[in-house]
């Protein structure tokens, strides 16, 4: 023991230990300052590598160093394999260490291996150094997000450990050399790391530092522009072109692209491209590839199916991708040759607001030796963050803008309709007419109208317009302005509606055709002259016979066909008859589980109400069917016209 303590004061190894010391302390200086997982658990490394030295200088033996070197070696590839989590492997290293252990603590094991005992650590001690080489030259810019620490440091690693062995295997644990040169000196490579990964760290703040102050510059710019585009009323298409354009030069990518989910297919529009974006899809057709005007016209007019490719997924999914290298990506194998769809790195993000996605907002780059890191990624899924609301609250913006113009739109389309309609009913001899209509939003498509004519006559006009709103409306107009026209005691029923079809047909789109019937009635010799254009039959009650009849006639609706050929039919009235003309919302009429109020319910009120005024009558059938439908929503609009012979 004391010849160990004379030992240890007689020779340099004091000095090791206190670079020991320092190397230590530089440690924990660098370990507070990087992400890197490893290095923030590697103190008992560096507390060995001062125990290490201690028990050497006092028990001078070859096997001390070599395990100490196998335990750091352990930590380095520990620490490589944290840059990439390269696992593929580790069956190497699996195995070498169960052979360690069982040499170690199974006796028979060690007899086993007692004739090759004296080389067991040096050949294991060259396998591991090998292991480690191979998977830090698995480390590059393709796999890896700041390899720079790793890429500078193997080579140094590498050399150290591999002369280091050499130098123990030529010239033996016992020479002088190695107690005095070679064992302080390894301590420098430590310490050579640390100092690496040291200033790698530094340099890397100062530009993420000047990074993140040019992305809270541009999302500065982002948010005013947008707020912009909302008050301005931008179009939607600028504000896509923005925000792909904001999204490229913050993360200096080569070119991006936002593609919206269809609302009524399930595929994603391209909406907007900035820069080269090639498609991330197989592309069909060589000479789409042969230029590159051909291939962004390819990708902007087809649309990409929900599901399908990595743009599909991403929208499927909701999950962003992030694809450092294309090369090691089976997805893009399309993109990896040297040509125009080449992609070196792709990021894709969907547009989510509230559970719901909007799209994908997608970036590239296309050269080999800058690909996106991982801050990158951060940094466009905050901007996507963002852009989903932005996109999220202009859409909402339009829309209520939309309904503010379909409202405006209504409210003309119901003062329109308003001064078509009788504003006070005639009083005509030996009859009495009632009439009621409501519409089932706002602006009904139903019309009708009373209309004197001379020698004692009036015609009574039924309409239904398909559609609504303001072409409804014009239509209307239309019929009104014919029929006001051409309208005349001497002239037959069917000849009216024919004209009225003529005039109308061509002028109008057939989306927006008519059903219509016309009739006159003589009040002095109460004869009905009536013609149908595709509308419902008149309903007429018989006083005399206590019956309902269906009076009707043939005839295409208005606006289909301009030679279409009318019928006209005369009926004879006498007291107390009814005639009843009405539209589909009255029949059509459905409570809560679906049914209608139907044509039968409507003919057996009238049976059991004959003696009820019109005016009385109108407002019965209205209330009957309220009561039929209860709380359920009107879905089309009502209309009843009732005339009572005196």
């Amino acid at each position: 023991m004391l010849q160990s303590i004379e030992v240890f004061f007689t020779q340099p190894i004091w000095l090791k230990l206190t670079v020991d010391l320092v190397v230590m302390f530089y440690y924990i200086y660098v370990r507070d300052k990087t992400d890197n997982p490893v290095l923030k658990r590697s103190i008992g490394f560096f507390i060995l590598l001062f125990s290490r030295d201690l028990l050497y200088a006092l028990i001078p033996a070859g096997e001390i160093m070599v395990l100490s070197d196998l335990i750091f070696i352990f930590m380095y590839v520990l620490w490589v394999r944290s840059y990439t989590g390269e696992k593929r492997g580790d069956w190497i290293w699996w195995v070498l260490n169960s052979i360690f252990i069982l040499f170690i603590f199974f006796e028979w094991f060690f007899n086993f291996l007692l004739p090759f005992a004296s080389h067991f650590y040096r050949i294991y001690h060259i396998i591991l150094i090998i292991h480690l080489g191979i998977i830090s030259f698995k480390v590059s810019p393709h796999n890896t997000d700041e390899p720079l620490a790793v890429m500078k440091a193997r080579l140094y690693i590498l050399f150290h450990f591999l002369i280091y062995t050499v130098l123990l295997i030529i010239l033996g644990e016992g020479n002088p050399v190695v107690h005095r040169f070679l064992v302080p000196a390894s301590v420098f490579l430590h310490l050579f790391v640390l100092h690496t990964v040291n200033t790698l760290i530094d340099t890397q703040r100062q530009g993420t530092i000047q990074k993140l102050t040019g992305d809270i510059d541009s999302v500065f710019d982002f948010m005013r522009v947008m707020g912009t585009a909302i008050t301005e009323h931008l179009e939607i298409d600028r504000v896509l072109d923005f925000i792909v354009g904001s999204s490229v030069k913050s993360t200096r990518a080569d070119g991006g692209a936002i593609l919206l989910v269809d609302e009524f297919e399930d595929i994603l529009k391209v909406k907007a491209v900035t820069g080269i974006f090639p498609p991330p899809y197989p592309v069909v057709g060589e000479m789409v590839k042969a230029k590159l005007d051909n291939m962004m016209t390819y990708f902007e007019s087809n649309p990409v199916p929900l599901g399908e490719g990595i743009l599909g997924e991403v929208a499927r999914s909701g999950s962003p991708i992030f694809v450092r290298s294309t090369m090691s990506d089976r997805r893009l194998v399309q993109n990896t040759r040297n040509d125009l769809q080449y992609i070196s790195s792709l990021i894709v993000i969907p547009l989510i607001v509230t559970d719901r996605v909007l799209g994908v907002l997608a970036i590239c780059r296309r050269d080999k030796r800058n690909l996106f890191s991982e801050s990158d990624f951060v940094n466009i899924r905050t901007f996507a963050d963002y852009t989903s609301l932005s996109i999220d609250n202009i859409l909402t913006y339009i829309e209520l803008l939309e309904k503010q113009e379909m409202e405006r739109e209504v409210g003309i389309a119901a003062e329109i309709q308003q001064k078509l309609l009788p504003r006070k009913l005639p009083q005509i001899k030996n009859a009495s007419i009632a009439a009621f209509t409501k519409p089932a939003k706002g602006v009904s498509g139903d019309y009708y109208d009373i209309i004197k004519l001379k020698k004692g006559k009036i015609a009574l006009v039924m309409c239904d317009v398909a559609g609504k709103g303001v072409p409804a409306s014009l239509v209307m107009i239309m019929i009104r302005t014919i029929i006001q026209l051409i309208a005349g005691a001497s002239k037959d029923a069917d000849t009216i509606v024919s004209w009225i079809n003529r005039g109308v047909t061509g002028r109008i789109d057939i989306d927006h055709f008519a059903t219509l019937c016309f009739l006159t009635f003589d009040t002095e010799s109460r004869i009905v002259e009536y013609s149908n254009a595709g509308h419902h039959p008149l309903l007429l009650y018989r006083s005399k016979s206590g019956q309902v009849e269906n009076i009707d006639t043939e005839g295409l609706p208005i606006g289909i066909e301009p030679k279409a050929e009318y019928e006209k039919r005369r009926i004879q009235l006498s007291s107390e008859d009814i005639l009843i003309l009405y539209t589909d919302g009255i029949i059509e009429s459905m409570d809560a589980d679906g049914n209608q109020y139907e044509y039968e319910n409507l003919e057996k009120f009238v049976l059991s109400h004959p003696y009820m005024k019109p005016e009385e009558l109108t407002n019965a059938i209205r209330d009957d069917i309220n009561k039929f439908v209860g709380n359920t929503k009107q879905h089309d609009d009502q209309t009843l016209l009732v005339l009572k012979v005196n």
